[in-house]
């Protein structure tokens, strides 16, 4: 069997935990507006009602105007969607490709505004990224995090 993304959605588990700052992440454009459009806009507007309610998004969080999924971006709306991820990445992430080095948000941001084979490497992955976020997203195969879940980590054990 192929290895594409149709084919790891339909393999994937049914119940993928997803923690709720993960809503702010950028996964498609707004066509009208010509903007990128955040994981809980994307939920509010595509996902079945189960994983909504489970991810605590309401429908009328969803954009007016029709959302591009990934796949339908054209290279200039692409090339700003990854700009705009690249940009919500904490300043201490740091990528590293082996045999090419290492490259922080900023230096990742550069390549992909100047075209280099890194920059569309770059895109290439994040575009893949995204198109498999939303294929588990309309596939309901998404569900918030409790918030015991959430804060089980949290958790410090103070005992000396």
């Amino acid at each position: 069997m192929a290895i594409t993304v149709a084919n790891l959605v339909r393999s994937a588990p049914d119940d993928i935990e997803l923690p709720e700052e993960a809503l702010n992440q950028t996964v498609g454009w707004l066509s009208n507006e010509q903007r990128p459009v955040s994981l809980r806009e994307f939920v509010a507007a595509q996902a079945p009602a189960r994983v909504q309610a489970s991810l605590h998004v309401k429908p009328w969080e969803a954009p007016k105007g029709r959302i591009k999924r990934v796949t339908e971006l054209d290279d200039d709306e692409l090339r700003h969607m990854v700009l705009s991820v690249l940009e919500e990445a904490p300043p201490e992430v740091v990528l590293s490709i082996v045999g090419d080095g290492s490259y922080d948000a900023a230096a990742l941001a550069r390549a992909v505004r100047r075209g280099t084979p890194i920059g569309r490497q770059v895109i290439e992955a994040t575009s893949r990224h995204i198109e498999l976020l939303e294929g588990l997203v309309e596939a309901g195969k998404i569900k918030g995090l409790t918030h015991e879940e959430t804060t089980r980590d949290l958790k410090i054990d103070l005992d000396f």
